[in-house]
């Protein structure tokens, strides 16, 4: 509930310096008032949150939370219609503020004197109350999929026991099977002969230093009691921490210790632990410290002391999990058949891998003794009686939620509007944006970009979201959720109306839901009934009609498509009418901040001109789509900061009008690569705050408008460049000063060569770099040098063939990944010297025929983790130096000769291995998709 309190509060004070500077004195004043009060109101709650649980729980708590949701939701209702309304309007909105003062008020009054009634102090919350026992036991027959990862960590900690400082967190949600993992690595043998002292301490009820040291010393005592021993008692010294510190050093007398801390929440209370128990002494190894969390421990300088060595215990593989599944529901008496593994298949989909939930299904499941008892399960779980099955795995993941600070809670809740899968990292950020909630979170003169992958951290810190990919840099690319973390996502959203999601069969998603989305493979002609089934006077059948509520509006649609088309038939007049009143979305919710369109298909192939009406979006996403004209209308969404239109599906010229220029808040522009280089000359000199400009045509607009872009661009792709005097003009424009803030450029051109890069070279702030089109370098004795501090490098077409130009791209020593595509280099041989690509993680050669021969010398490459090689068919073998290699990875060959492909593989029948087997048999995983066979 803070959390909304918090964001309409925020969203009050940012539309009064933003939009509402010209309103009358009065209404600010109010608007002011207003805001002050969400915010007095917020302390409140959160400090009912942080006492014992029985406040919370009174029914007149809880009706003021409820009424307090409504305060808040009217409050960003409120101030938005007031951008909009007339003086006179202005002045009646006024009556209406001053009622929400009053309610505020009279909510605030309320709260105090239940909590004045309740006689509880304003104590801190214990953890102990809060966390569910329902940790996974340690027994054998429980421990599965997880070999591999003990294997791992008893290595680390026996192998080098000076790693990171000797201190190891295991990071995941609830559920997934950390204190497992840590159990198991406590009791191995290996561990257990190589640490003097094991000591475990559970932390969940509660951080209490004095007690924490008196069960670290009872058990350090009685591994080392004798018959000669004489008793001692440790409890006599009180809840001194120095003399209990000074006593656990006599007692451990410089031996090693392992200190395993279970189920830690209060991680400021573990660094300040630490430095308790190791003194000044940081380089001691008296200690190797391992914690379960929920959170990942950041360092708090940069000394070595605080580093942590962080491990994420994995969710199991749906063959581990079936085992879990069989061991758990299995009866001492009889074990479970082969015969119910496809329906627990189908049951284990509901926990994703998640040992906790696997659990709890299982012991559901112990008790049922036939299939038919089994399918009752099955049913159950799509239903209510599921809530009941998983109630520990909700309850453990719902205290994560908890733990969220305010400002994370709604960055969290708004994933549920996201397709399952992978997610876009800076798609996301830019929502958050949008939406309003980054923007009080900059530090400084930090971006809102860097505010959002911040909390992008905060989220993977508190183990909420997983990273699938990073890019060369090291920031985060994509994310995904787990499953169940997802569903607690959508209820929590729901309980709040803050979203709601909808698919597969249609269902009303709340007449007061603030965002929705929707999502799923529809046949075109399901989709114009499910979703735009709209007409004056009749509810939509899955939208919320109240055109004053909804804010965010996600719409996915994957059509079945004819085999003959590459867009779906429009079948009736009854569909293409349907569809022709997509405008009718733009009518009925006006206070839309936020809409995402991915690939709907219309018959005209044209956005109505109505979006004019969506005086509040901030975010426009239409992509995939066969949208291939945008109204002049969208040239009065003053508020849009990103626009993305890419990936048009449209034989027909796309036509974005000249527009965009009255959008001087827009700060990331996405056109399609598709767009006419002799469409209308896009303005763009307006715009101050354009952080990213992608995909803009060369031609007249590069003559005339690059010249007048701002010096903040970051981002820069221009296509279809075709000649001389196009590329001067990106040379010599603002961006590429010295002074710029240019950090990704993408140029592609045709008709000339680009011969010439000391422009580029120069731009010192260039650390992604994508060339298309001819740039031979027969003229360059030396050979083309790049800028030197690129970390991301892609070549296509530039037909490069002097073995210096290649030697100097091996001296570029911040250079992670290189793609070398489509006839980008043309020589006949490639040379590593033994220096070359110092720290180059990602190589990939492709469509490169005139390759034959490939050398690298030792101490070439020597961080390569991933390598791929697709269709350079006249490569006869890979390099011997490879083999020296061993940081490699991955090896990924597709569309090679047969020749070159036998002999890199090992006949597993005969174990007879290719000539070049040993060069990569050091290599993980090495993958051969389909390849010619002419050889």
């Amino acid at each position: 509930m803070t959390e909304l309190l918090a964001l309409a509060a925020q969203h009050i004070d940012s539309k009064i310096n933003q939009e509402l500077k010209e309103r009358s004195v009065k209404v600010i004043s109010e608007l002011n008032t207003l805001s002050s009060e969400l915010k007095n109101v917020n302390k409140l709650m959160i400090d009912a949150e942080g006492r014992t649980k029985e406040l919370s729980k009174m029914p007149d708590f809880q009706s003021c939370v409820k009424e307090m949701q409504r305060i808040a939701y009217e409050a960003e209702d409120k101030v938005d219609n007031l951008i909009s309304e007339s003086t006179f309007l202005s002045f009646m909105g006024s009556k209406t503020l001053r009622g929400l003062i009053d309610r505020t008020r009279a909510i605030k009054g309320k709260l105090g004197e239940l909590a004045e009634g309740s006689k509880i102090g304003a104590v801190s919350r214990e953890r102990g109350s809060q966390v569910p026992q329902g940790h996974l036991p340690a027994k054998d027959d429980f421990v599965i999929g997880i070999d591999h990862q003990i294997t791992q960590i008893v290595n680390l900690l026996t192998g080098k026991p000076d790693f990171n400082g000797g201190k190891l967190a295991m990071v995941g949600m609830g559920g997934s099977g950390k204190t497992t993992l840590a159990r198991s690595v406590y009791n191995h043998r290996t561990v257990k002969a190589h640490f003097d002292h094991k000591v475990w301490v559970s932390v969940s009820q509660g951080w209490d230093t004095p007690i924490m040291l008196i069960d670290i010393l009872k058990q350090i005592r009685e591994q080392q009691r004798s018959f000669f021993a004489r008793p001692s008692n440790d409890e006599e010294l009180g809840n001194n921490p120095n003399k209990l510190v000074t006593r656990l050093k006599e007692r451990l007398d410089k031996k090693v210790c392992l200190l395993v801390l279970d189920d830690v929440w209060d991680l400021q209370s573990l660094h300040n632990f630490i430095g308790l128990i190791q003194g000044d002494d940081f380089e001691s190894r008296t200690y190797t410290i391992v914690i379960t969390s929920r959170q990942t421990p950041l360092s708090k300088s940069n000394t070595a002391h605080t580093n942590w060595y962080v491990h994420g215990p994995q969710c199991l593989t749906d063959e581990d999990s079936w085992i879990l599944l069989r061991k758990v529901a299995s009866n001492p008496s009889k074990e479970l058949s082969d015969d119910y593994r496809c329906m627990g298949i189908d049951l284990l989909r509901k926990c994703h891998g998640l040992p906790l939930a696997i659990v709890a299904l299982g012991r559901q499941l112990k008790t049922k003794n036939s299939k038919r008892e089994w399918q009752e399960v099955l049913l159950d779980i799509e239903g209510e009686a599921g809530i009941f099955i998983f109630a520990p795995v909700k309850k453990s993941v719902w205290l994560s939620y908890g733990e969220l600070p305010y400002y994370l809670k709604p960055c969290f809740l708004y994933l549920g509007l996201s397709p399952e899968g992978t997610i876009s990292a800076g798609k996301l950020i830019r929502m958050w944006i949008a939406e309003g909630f980054i923007d009080h979170l900059c530090h400084g003169q930090e971006t809102l970009e860097v505010a959002g992958r911040r909390c992008l951290q905060g989220l993977i810190d508190h183990a909420m979201v997983q990273i699938v990919q990073k890019t060369y840099s090291g920031k985060v690319k994509t994310i995904q959720i787990h499953g169940i973390m997802r569903e607690l996502a959508l209820s929590k959203a729901r309980e709040l109306e803050f979203l709601t999601a909808a698919s597969f069969e249609p269902r009303a998603v709340g007449e007061t839901s603030r965002r929705a989305a929707i999502f799923r493979r529809y046949d075109f002609t399901f989709i114009t009934c499910f979703i735009l089934n709209y007409s004056p006077g009749r509810k939509s059948d899955i939208l919320p009609a109240n055109n004053s509520v909804v804010r965010s509006l996600s719409i996915f649609e994957q059509f079945e498509q004819s085999s003959n088309s590459s867009t779906p038939e429009i079948c009736t007049n009854n569909v293409t009418q349907r569809f022709s009143e997509l405008d009718n979305v733009f009518k009925m919710y006006k206070l839309l901040r936020v809409l995402d369109i991915f690939g709907i298909q219309t018959p005209a192939g044209t956005l109505p001109d109505e979006i004019k009406n969506l005086r509040h979006l901030t975010y426009l996403r239409i992509r995939s789509t066969n949208i291939r004209k945008l109204p002049h209308s969208i040239g009065e969404l003053h508020c849009l900061i990103t626009l993305d239109y890419r990936n048009v599906r449209s034989d027909a010229e796309i036509q974005v009008p000249n527009v965009l220029w009255k959008l001087n808040r827009l700060r990331h522009l996405y056109l399609p690569k598709e767009m006419s280089g002799t469409a209308v000359v896009l303005k763009l000199d307006t715009l101050k705050d354009l952080v990213t400009l992608w995909g803009v045509g060369g031609g007249t607009w590069l003559l005339q408008e690059m010249g007048k872009l701002y010096s903040t661009l970051s981002k820069l792709f221009i296509h279809r460049m075709s000649t001389m005097d196009q590329l001067n003009a990106v040379h010599s424009s603002p961006v590429m000063a010295d002074n710029g803030c240019l950090d990704a450029l993408a140029l592609d051109w045709y008709g000339f060569e680009m011969s010439n890069l000391d422009a580029l070279q120069a731009k010192q702030s260039l650390h992604k770099l994508r060339l298309k089109g001819k740039g031979p370098d027969r003229l360059h004795l030396q050979g083309i040098q790049f800028p030197a501090k690129l970390g991301k490098l892609e070549l296509y077409y530039t037909q490069l063939e002097r073995p210096e130009t290649m030697a100097l791209l091996g001296k570029l020593v911040l250079l992670k990944v290189l793609r070398l595509f489509k006839d980008s280099y043309v020589g006949c041989e490639w040379s590593c010297g033994k220096e070359a690509f110092p720290i180059l993680e990602e190589l990939k050669l492709a469509s490169l025929p005139k390759l034959e021969k490939w050398v690298m010398e030792d101490g070439a490459m020597p961080c390569l983790k991933r390598l791929s090689i697709f269709c350079c068919t006249n490569l006869k073998r890979l390099p011997e130096g490879l083999k020296r290699v061993q940081s490699l990875e991955r090896l990924e060959i597709g569309r090679m000769p047969s020749d070159f492909i036998r002999r890199l593989r090992k006949e597993d029948k005969q174990e007879k291995e290719g000539e070049d087997f040993h060069i990569i048999k050091h290599i993980p995983k090495v993958v051969y998709p389909p390849h010619y066979g002419e050889k």
